[in-house]
């Protein structure tokens, strides 16, 4: 199996930029979850690069990402749309912080503390590499997992679920 992992691709479902183009057009406020919050970004072009050149390396599998390159703090673009629609941001139009959502990070990472990283024998793209669970620990987990889930015990499968996805931190709303 191969896959490509592109995180934020600039004006693709979900991205930022229809967002803050349709807050503008309504004359704002402009939304964005904190002043400090970096993200990596894609235009459209590369990320398709990217899909293609995952395709073509036919000698590795696993999961690629994108050599990700220097990340922006959310705020510049919505500043700079609301620049390049003729209006002074914050004056004209407000740029307000909504706050992190559950689960939003400060900063993104493409690659777990789990997770190692190897070259994929293009500058652009990188490998991870994940530690695996042997098919007979994962079944076994799954029965348990199952079993707590039919006597809605809600310890033990939090337990499972931090065992099957080790990176996975239920939240005090989980307990």
């Amino acid at each position: 199996m191969r896959a490509a992992w592109l995180g934020n691709v600039l004006g693709s479902q979900g991205s930022v930029v229809p967002i803050f183009l349709q807050q503008i057009s309504e004359g704002g406020p402009v939304s964005a979850t904190h002043q400090v919050v970096n993200r990596y970004f894609l235009s459209l072009s590369d990320a398709v690069e990217l899909a293609l050149l995952t395709t073509s390396l036919d000698w590795k599998e696993g999961i690629f990402i994108p050599n990700p390159g220097v990340p922006v703090q959310i705020l510049d673009p919505a500043k700079r749309f609301v620049g390049e629609a003729g209006f002074e941001p914050v004056i004209e139009i407000p740029i307000v912080m909504t706050g992190l959502r559950l689960g939003d990070k400060m900063t993104e990472d493409f690659v777990s503390d789990l997770e190692l990283v190897d070259s994929a024998d293009d500058a652009r793209l990188r490998l991870i590499t994940t530690p695996q669970l042997s098919p007979e620990g994962f079944d076994s987990s799954i029965a348990a997992l199952k079993e707590s889930v039919a006597r809605r015990h809600l310890a033990e499968i939090l337990k499972q679920l931090c065992w099957l996805v080790p990176e996975y931190r239920p939240s005090d709303n989980d307990s």
